[in-house]
């Protein structure tokens, strides 16, 4: 279910960026506009269960009762106005095959770039943007121009991460012209981040969800009347501000011909015991490492790992709900001609220290994915083939009549249309 975002930064701020990225496109050739249109089609084949959209516990986006032979997997738009040879305004849209949602906003955000006067060189972005965690969403839109899917990982970014507030990134390069570099951020409005990973636990699939959305938690029973979960809203909004406190992350990394790297530490400091209109604020804090290594004419071998642990109390500051989470995958990717085949495998897994009644939140379970991509020679078309095998595990479903163990293939197909004006 679409929501009005329930700050009115947040509706300031998307009323500005919409209003200034599309002003008299034609008078000022400072705007650019990018964008894709992905059609998908799905063959799932799983044990049992229900997809998570549809408030189940499973990990892929669609299951054998809602896959449809074509659906509309993406209509996005980007659009940047330069308002100097070093400043931008930038916007990110899309649009999914759920008319109940509409327009997702992504990211919108002021970029500065300024003429470097020193061997170290700054970047700032001002606004609503993605936390500088992945290497394998490098794409247009922040897609991943190696499969359909993202991994574990980067499947939650795009869901529940988001970055409101001002980041610095500083640059420099040493004498093998290698770029290190050291960034940081301050941030409000992702309090209830965390909560996702454990009331459904890690999923994979390639949805993003906009700074206006909402997430479905699945049909627990610990939110039902009289349970001690009861106040809790039935959808998630991950992007509310809840305690008024500020939350950061830092980092730093090393980007090179061959081999580049980021090491993050996020923390968004918030209260566990404060709640506003259903959504709980949770303490969630992670380590992330990811590297992309280029060897060889073709080759690539991409990876991550994060850790991290969400905690959430009621309003006497019990704990009631307490979770130590990871995950890490492995890519690797050949490239020649204008094609590219590609394998990921990876783990998840989370732990529940609680002891909250109906309320197991202990998962674990692995990935395998498959794909290969083409790009046509003269049109600006991609067409996309992936495999998908996903086991999982989490006592939680013992609670919905199911096993706990489940395991879902699907064989997925896309043809993803680039432009740009």
């Amino acid at each position: 279910m679409a929501i009005q975002s329930r700050s009115p930064y947040l509706n300031v701020t998307l009323l500005i960026w919409l209003g200034l990225c599309s002003f008299n496109a034609y008078a000022y050739a400072g705007l650019s506009l990018k964008g894709v249109l992905d059609i998908q089609s799905d063959w799932p084949v799983t044990d049992d269960g229900t997809s998570w959209t549809e408030r189940g516990l499973n990990k892929q986006l669609v299951d054998d009762s809602n896959a449809k032979l074509l659906r509309l997997g993406q209509a996005g738009l980007a659009a940047e106005y330069e308002l100097t040879s070093t400043q931008h305004l930038k916007l990110n849209t899309l649009i999914y095959d759920e008319p109940e949602q509409g327009l997702a906003v992504t990211e919108a955000f002021w970029h500065f770039k300024p003429i470097p006067t020193s061997p170290w060189r700054s970047e700032w972005k001002l606004g609503a943007f993605y936390p500088p965690i992945s290497l394998e969403n490098r794409g247009v839109l922040w897609t991943s121009p190696y499969s359909i899917s993202y991994s574990a990982i980067n499947s939650w970014v795009a869901e529940e991460l988001r970055t409101f507030g001002l980041e610095s990134n500083w640059r420099w390069r040493d004498a093998q012209r290698q770029d290190w570099k050291l960034f940081g951020a301050i941030f409000r409005h992702n309090d209830p981040a965390g909560s996702l990973l454990a009331w459904r636990g890690w999923a994979i699939h390639d949805r993003q969800y906009g700074i206006n959305e909402s997430i479905p938690f699945p049909d627990l029973m610990v939110f039902e009347d009289g349970e001690p979960l009861e106040n809790q809203a039935r959808d998630n909004e991950p992007f509310l501000e809840v305690d008024q406190r500020w939350g950061f992350y830092a980092g730093l990394g090393r980007e090179g011909r061959n081999l580049e790297w980021n090491l993050m530490a996020y923390n968004n400091n918030a209260d566990p015991s404060q709640i506003t209109d259903g959504q709980y604020s949770w303490d969630t804090k992670f380590t992330s490492l990811s590297a992309r290594w280029r060897f060889g004419e073709h080759w690539e071998l991409l990876g991550q790992g994060m850790t991290g642990s969400s905690v959430m109390k009621n309003h006497y500051k019990v704990r009631v709900t307490d979770i130590d989470f990871d995950a890490a995958y492995v890519m690797l990717a050949r490239s020649w001609h204008r094609q590219r085949l590609a394998t990921r495998l990876e783990y998840f897994h989370v732990d529940d220290n609680d002891t909250l009644p109906y309320d197991d939140n202990n998962e674990s379970g692995y990935s395998a994915m498959l794909s290969y991509g083409y790009k046509l020679k003269n049109y600006p078309v991609k067409l996309i083939a992936e495999a998908l095998h996903t086991r999982s595990d989490r006592p939680a479903r013992r609670f919905m009549a199911q096993d706990e163990a489940i395991t879902e293939n699907k064989i997925a197909a896309s043809v993803r249309y680039f432009w740009r004006l």
